[in-house]
């Protein structure tokens, strides 16, 4: 059912496309990658190459797009091929560019993610709206001014799932410091953010209610990032160079360590 749902819309699309005279069509180049990760040794498990496919055209301000992701793995079974697929368009509208992406997993594809968001260009202000199944989620307003010489960014919304507000407050302040605010119902967490040069930043952060302390040491690297997280239980290392990604997590009390790492391989 999944695959003749991609089939079938990727050729409409492709259809409804290319008979249009101003239409322009780009079909992306397919993409192989390859998950290089460590765990149990079963080949099958670590190695999950997977094939890539993407679609876009554009006419006048309106502007669409189609993908696919499918398990590159020899099987007899061609519809378990397809791990995901996503839709997307986007209009400009007097002031306002508004953006639909909804994406579908294999396995649920009946509850697609749709993603909306309406942008008022002149003054920057973005409406975003989050549904899985036909059921919404969230709802958020970002507004950004200045005050006082200090960019700040208010993020109030709903969360549909909890029935209760949320909101996420920012400010720079100028030379890379900042400071956030996140406010939910569980847990709300104050964070700073102080850079120690171009490309290293100390970001204490603490939760109200949990009364948890944590310090984030961020380097920035060509590509990627590099950090570690120390907090009561333990520290977190990640490494993130474009190419590998390496988590490693090492516990106080002495119990488990933790190491996973993976490579991307595209051709």
């Amino acid at each position: 059912f999944f695959f003749k749902d991609i089939m079938r819309f990727t050729s409409t699309l492709c259809l409804a496309l290319v008979v249009g005279a101003q239409a322009n069509v780009n079909i992306g180049r397919p993409s192989f990658t390859v998950n290089v990760k460590n765990g149990s040794g079963d080949l099958k498990s670590s190695l999950s190459p997977t094939l890539s496919q993407t679609l876009s055209a554009s006419y006048s301000d309106f502007k669409a797009g189609a993908g696919v992701k499918v398990s590159a793995l020899p099987t007899s079974d061609v519809s378990s091929l397809p791990q995901s697929f996503w839709l997307a368009a986007s209009q400009k509208v007097g002031r306002f560019k508004t953006a639909c992406h909804a994406a579908f997993s294999a396995g649920d594809a009946s509850r697609p993610k749709i993603t909306v968001v309406a942008t008022d260009e002149p003054t920057g202000t973005v409406l975003k709206s989050v549904s899985k199944g036909g059921d919404m989620e969230s709802l958020v307003l970002t507004t950004a001014f200045d005050a006082g010489g200090a960019q700040v960014v208010l993020k109030p919304g709903w969360d549909f799932g909890s029935r209760s507000p949320c909101l996420q407050a920012g400010a720079s302040v100028g030379s890379g410091l900042a400071v956030g605010a996140d406010v939910d119902s569980d847990d709300a967490t104050l964070e700073v953010t102080y850079p120690l040069s171009d490309a290293d930043a100390v970001k204490p952060s603490y939760a109200v209610k949990s009364r948890r302390l944590r310090v984030a040491l961020t380097r920035e690297l060509e590509g990627g990032k590099i950090g570690a997280t120390f907090d009561r239980e333990g520290v977190d290392v990640r490494w993130n160079d474009g190419e590998w990604l390496c988590d490693v997590k090492l516990p106080y009390d002495g119990g488990r360590s933790e190491v996973k790492m993976s490579r991307g391989v595209k051709m």
